[in-house]
């Protein structure tokens, strides 16, 4: 939604016309999962605990770990059990005309074509349904809209509909369970004069007895004139959960509006879209990560534009329409394409938002609806698959997403008691097109199935690479996805890391070689930028193992392609690597494993065939990394014996 009046150049665009905007859920460290399941039991008590001394009025000064308490009790209120996708509706004076200009002059001219178009919120409701979403963002105070506020108001400022369009789509949502986001914009008072046109800056001033100039001052529209806006809404509409808080890109007022509107309500969520690899203020709890300006690799794979390290809760997006809104075109990009972004996304450990274009009477389509109503179809179907689970690969447990073997692609979720697995096949292996192959990772399986028959699968485990034989391809050849199920009992063969030590040929004292054996994903170890290659870590076992595979997950904060923010050669993951193992620690001999890793998020499995045998000490040698500079940095290793 980066695409302005006045910069029509960043108008975001994919290779196939879709854009999918996505929430990871946050992965947190042992502590913090403990306060989850804590939360999840006894969510009323504690909530009335955290959030008791940010009440109105409240004086106490609440530090950076509060803050960070409060978000996690916040995002695991607000996406509970089944919460599992969000749907972005922008809609107003632009609805009909393609980016750069507007359809309607003025607020009446606005109203009367609704009224001519028989406008009603259920359409837009019954989408979200169907997407199996849990809340709609409600995007009419947007640049390319005429900074409207379709919604009642007593604030001078922007534009107001006398119609109450907003309250409409509160009381159709809330008895199907939707909540409502309202979008922002941050930097209206930055745009050229056709979009100040509408704004009154001397009728705001006059109301806030102040002087302000909202119309040219950045500063004064953030601080002041939005912060209003949103109390005012908070009041007016209990329904509204949160805000979408787009092009807030100056930290002094923005902190002191997210701040008050979380005194205010503590509940209420806030979103912002981000290019960095955290959340750039205490009060930001959902990061918005735009498909504006990605390059995705492979095309469907929403994780591989990431930029954000694994724990923080990040939201991801694609537009099934035109555009992000209603342009006068019909349009869906192939269903198949929307469900594997959809599947990598929350193998990425995100939610998916949808941007869908509604006409000027809340309608789509038939092409739109045509997408919706066959997602809706795969969205019943893979439900155990895409609600209440968490991205595999990560701080949860799971297996990779990402290539698996003989070419094919995968991405994986797992149900949030860790033991069962659902793997995504996006793309179907190459040479030997029904077996499937996935590194088994230390996992003692106990039942694959296949979701769409739920009839058992036959497999093999073979130098821990999990080999399954897959007849019935159906839903990949409707949906692009055919998912099979796992069912699991643990690693049994994970070796303790009780007295374990390691030590690295090179590390940056901020972030010890300790960190990447602390079992932690909020934690890792990193080299300096300018180490030289190879890089070596060293693993004292504290007794003797015979070990088949390193288990490592890295740093995540890059990208894996280039694109506007992310340029090329970001990617400072492991590529070349040498395996050795030790009785001493100063014999080591040859390599007993070498390969190279694929440039992919989540969960590695470097695999020593034929084992280390009985030996204390292992060593990873990393020759290179797809940078090509000295930086290594790993958040978490892992070994399995045979």
């Amino acid at each position: 939604m980066k695409n302005r009046i006045g910069d029509i150049s960043q108008t975001p665009r994919e290779t196939t016309g879709l854009t999918i905007r996505s929430v990871t859920l946050f992965q947190s460290s042992a502590t913090v999962r403990t306060l989850f399941s804590i939360f999840f039991f006894f969510a009323p008590g504690i909530f009335s605990a955290l959030f008791a001394q940010s009440g109105p009025g409240s004086v106490v000064k609440k530090t950076i770990a509060d803050k960070a308490l409060e978000r996690e009790a916040r995002l695991l209120e607000w996406y509970n059990a089944d919460s599992r996708g969000g749907l972005f509706i922008h809609w107003g004076l632009g609805t009909g005309k393609m980016p750069g200009t507007l359809m309607y002059p003025d607020v009446k001219a606005f109203e009367a074509a609704t009224a001519a178009a028989d406008w009603s919120p259920h359409p837009i409701v019954d989408a979200a349904v169907k997407l199996h979403c849990k809340y709609i963002i409600w995007a009419t105070l947007h640049v390319e809209h005429g900074l409207l506020r379709t919604w009642k108001s007593k604030i001078p400022g922007t534009p107001v509909t006398q119609r109450d369009y907003l309250g409409e789509l509160c009381r159709a949502a809330a008895p199907k369970g939707i909540k409502i986001v309202i979008y922002l914009t941050g930097d209206a008072a930055t745009k050229p004069a056709k979009i100040s046109d509408f704004i009154d800056g001397a009728g705001y001033a006059k109301y806030k007895h102040m002087d302000l100039d909202i119309r040219h001052n950045n500063d004064h529209w953030i601080r002041y004139y939005l912060k209003d806006v949103m109390l005012e809404i908070l009041d007016n509409y209990p329904d509204v959960i949160g805000f979408w808080c787009d092009g807030w890109d100056s930290a002094p007022p923005d902190e002191a509006t997210m701040a008050a509107v979380h005194a205010k309500n503590p509940h209420a969520l806030i979103f912002r879209n981000e290019y960095g690899n955290k959340p750039a203020y205490a009060d930001e709890d959902v990061m918005g990560i735009e498909p504006f300006a990605k390059i995705l690799s492979p095309e469907y794979d929403k994780a591989s534009s990431m930029y954000v390290k694994s724990g923080n809760g990040v939201e991801g997006s694609f537009i099934i329409s035109s555009e992000w809104w209603y342009t006068g075109i019909d349009f869906s990009p192939p269903v198949k394409w929307c469900v594997k972004m959809m599947a990598s996304a929350l193998g990425g450990n995100m939610v998916p938002c949808y941007a869908e274009g509604a006409n000027i009477g809340g309608k789509f389509g038939p092409k739109v609806n045509a997408a919706n109503d066959s997602l809706k179809k795969f969205l019943d179907y893979a439900a155990i698959a895409t609600r209440n689970i968490w991205g595999g690969g990560y701080a949860h447990g799971g297996f990779k997403s990402g290539t698996a073997g003989d070419s094919a692609y995968v991405a994986t979720t797992l149900s949030k008691d860790g033991n069962t697995h659902f793997i995504h096949v996006l793309k179907r292996p190459v040479t030997r097109p029904d077996l499937l192959q996935i590194p088994a990772l230390g996992y003692r399986i106990t039942g694959v199935r296949l979701l769409a028959t739920n009839k058992k699968l036959p497999y093999r485990i073979v130098q821990d690479r999990l080999e399954i034989t897959v007849r019935n391809w159906n839903k990949f050849e409707e949906y692009g996805d055919e998912i099979i199920q796992i069912t699991t009992a643990g690693k049994p063969n994970l070796v303790s890391h009780s007295g374990w030590n390691i030590r690295a040929g090179n590390e940056d004292g901020a972030y010890p070689a300790s960190n990447a054996i602390d079992s932690s994903q909020d934690t890792y170890y990193s080299s300096q930028n300018d180490a030289k290659m190879p890089m070596e870590l060293t693993i004292d076992m504290g007794g003797n193992h015979n070990i088949a595979a390193i288990l490592l997950n890295q740093y995540e904060a890059r990208a894996l392609t280039a694109a506007r923010y992310y340029p090329a050669g970001e990617g400072t993951r492991i590529k070349d690597y040498e395996v050795y193992a030790s009785s001493n620690g100063t014999d080591w001999g040859s390599a007993l494993a070498s390969g190279a890793l694929e440039n992919e998020r989540g969960v590695k499995e470097i695999p020593v065939p034929q084992g280390t045998g009985s030996k204390r000490y292992i060593k990873l040698r990393v020759l290179n990394n797809y940078k090509g500079n000295g930086l290594v940095q790993i958040t978490n290793m892992d070994l399995i014996k045979k």
